[in-house]
């Protein structure tokens, strides 16, 4: 198993189309502005209003730098305040909330704004699998390449295996069992390109799409 993206009715893998059709649909994304990430927040132990959420996130929120007071005159001198910065980003979202009573870890908000965007069928992460005897040196119809980090080469009989990670994901593990008589299209590569004769996509909530 390991990452692509649905971008515009496509699968991409490492960036680069793999694969498209009607069961990718998606187009757009999810802003950080949307209620539903309010809405899941505060599902979730988040105690401020909707209002001071926006504020925040929008730029407009606003603390006291200085209280209130009288001057020996007895004239009412207003606080001062000052806006309080804010850069719109996915982590610092996160961050807010969680230091406003937000009781999930980042995973969780994560995989919530991942189930939004699958609901709303916009561009989103989706997690691919490929069976180890369903890689292949040859193309495949017009599906586009997987590229693959070579770790190391397994020798088991008639067949070998090939270990490695998608490009460009270290944390991911492929294998790939090869007939024996194509070793020599491996030998001495640190990576090459397969494609693959049958493949699974799935949503981050696990749902199969394809």
């Amino acid at each position: 198993i390991f990452d692509g993206e649905l971008k515009d009715g496509a699968l991409y893998i490492d960036g680069k189309k793999f694969d498209e059709g009607e069961v990718y649909a998606s187009k757009g994304k999810v802003s950080l502005l949307d209620k539903e990430i309010f809405l899941h927040a505060a599902d979730h132990g988040f105690k401020l209003t909707e209002e001071d959420y926006f504020a925040m996130l929008e730029g407009k929120a606003t603390r006291v730098v200085e209280e209130a007071k009288v001057d020996e005159e007895g004239n009412e001198i207003p606080a001062v305040t000052e806006v309080i910065p804010f850069k719109l980003t996915k982590q610092n979202v996160f961050l807010f909330i969680k230091e406003n009573g937000y009781t999930e870890n980042e995973d969780a908000f994560n995989l919530a704004l991942d189930i939004i965007a699958e609901t709303r069928k916009t561009n989103r992460p989706v997690k691919v699998g490929i069976r180890p005897e369903a890689f292949s040196f040859t193309p495949v119809d017009t599906k586009g390449v997987i590229p693959i980090d070579i770790n190391f080469i397994e020798h088991k009989g008639r067949d070998f295996s090939i270990v490695g990670n998608i490009h460009g994901q270290s944390e991911s593990r492929v294998r790939m069992i090869m007939q024996s008589e194509e070793r020599d299209k491996v030998v001495g590569l640190d990576s090459i390109d397969v494609y693959a004769k049958r493949f699974y996509v799935f949503e981050n909530s696990g749902k199969r799409i394809k």
